[in-house]
């Protein structure tokens, strides 16, 4: 099971706990869509790669693509919490000094407790004000081949090294633009801005940068 199918499942099972205890609290139709819902989608984002691959010149293949799964509870008319995932793009280096190459793979994803506010909200459609704060996971990969002088049959040889999962801080602030399509059916567009805390990261090896990123989702959402 991949780590995108076992977050959707873990979210699924929080919201089936929450939407009942969150009924008493869901605000009337007129302040529109549920701040009650989960959801999930795509969207894309900074690569973020000068902060996260930067410690030799070379090439960087950049992906922006990334999945979002999201769940929230009403706690008043125009309040509500909630948490989501993020996976960032994978960001993957390639070096060449002398006779070394040099690659780094490296995977990022976000765990964040979000504040919603509701600032606007027509009947089928609405704008919230978000923030929170979170956990950013970082899991990197690095090998090196080095090509012997004079070269024997055993080479190049290639040592791949793999670093454990380090955490730090991530903090973020943005909109939702979410609107009903069905009574219990809806979508949300979602713009958010991550301040990355990465130099906690950092090892002698593979040092990282601190850096903010930018990112812009579409959502479906199964809603109260």
């Amino acid at each position: 099971m991949t780590m995108t199918m076992r977050v959707t499942v873990v979210a699924m099972c929080i919201a089936g706990w929450l939407l009942p205890h969150a009924a008493a609290a869901q605000p009337p139709a007129a302040f529109g869509p549920s701040m009650t819902f989960i959801g999930g989608g795509l969207g894309v984002t900074s690569s973020g790669a000068e902060g996260r691959v930067q410690r030799f010149a070379g090439t960087t293949e950049r992906r922006v693509v990334a999945p979002r799964v999201e769940a929230g509870v009403a706690l008043g008319p125009r309040l509500g919490i909630g948490a989501a995932w993020v996976g960032f793009p994978e960001i993957n280096g390639d070096h060449n000094i002398s006779r070394l190459a040099i690659t780094d793979r490296q995977r990022e994803q976000a765990w964040v407790a979000e504040l919603r506010l509701r600032l606007a909200a027509p009947p089928f459609a609405a704008f919230d004000f978000v923030a929170g704060g979170g956990i950013l996971r970082q899991q990197r990969e690095g090998s090196y081949t080095v090509a012997a002088t004079p070269c024997t049959p055993a080479c190049p040889v290639t040592t791949v090294t793999a670093e454990p999962s380090r955490t730090s801080a991530v903090i973020t602030a943005g909109f939702d633009l979410p609107a009903r399509l069905a009574p219990h059916v809806g979508v949300a567009a979602s713009g958010r801005i991550y301040w990355m805390r990465r130099g906690e990261l950092d090892v002698l090896t593979w040092p990282r940068d601190n850096s903010v990123e930018f990112a812009a989702f579409l959502t479906l959402r199964l809603m109260r």
